[in-house]
């Protein structure tokens, strides 16, 4: 087996897409599988290592572009376990982790987070949900965010294609993997 992201995901040797088993893994909203779900979005139908690689794609890649040679000007743990932690790149790139782990089920270890953003007011996190704002860059794993609350964690992202801030821009892309995936423009 070959690991991708420490202990979380494996997959064997071999062209896995053939044999992709048709009961595979769908991912559960609360744990560290969160990242192969797909939920009637647009990963829907992509076997479960391809889901992860574009979900993850889509957060990482943007990510990476807009902090790549901006230096780590904050860092702060949220919360007294270490459990939330916010970091600034730059001046306006905000991401905070809530890195909590548990089972939703048994609530062992399970803890969401509230994060008042600067962007989109109270946003909670679930365990392993996160927030990253810039002015041409959101993402989102979260129960609620923007003043719209969800029924179970939603990936979302949403970034500026023309440069302009994301409210501003008319040039826009968009990705998530549910369908409820609206966002309320507070303009």
């Amino acid at each position: 087996m070959y690991s991708l992201h420490g202990h979380y995901h494996t997959w064997s040797r071999g062209l896995y897409w053939e044999k992709a088993p048709k009961d595979e893994p769908q991912g559960w909203p609360y744990d560290s599988s969160c990242f192969i779900r797909a939920d009637n979005g647009w990963a829907e139908g992509l076997c479960m290592i391809d889901r992860f690689i574009k979900n993850t794609y889509e957060v990482l890649s943007p990510l990476h572009e807009i902090t790549a040679e901006t230096i780590v000007t904050k860092h702060e743990y949220l919360t007294h376990d270490f459990r939330v932690e916010h970091i600034v790149f730059g001046e306006d790139v905000n991401v905070v982790v809530n890195k909590a782990s548990g089972e939703f089920g048994r609530i062992f270890g399970y803890k969401d987070y509230v994060y008042n953003s600067k962007i989109a007011g109270e946003v909670i996190l679930p365990p392993y949900g996160f927030v990253i704002e810039s002015p041409t860059f959101i993402a989102f794993h979260a129960l609620s965010w923007n003043g719209i609350k969800y029924e179970k964690p939603v990936l979302f992202t949403i970034r500026s294609l023309d440069g302009k801030p994301v409210r501003e821009s008319r040039i826009t892309k968009n990705k998530s993997f549910s369908w409820i995936w609206r966002v309320k423009n507070k303009n």
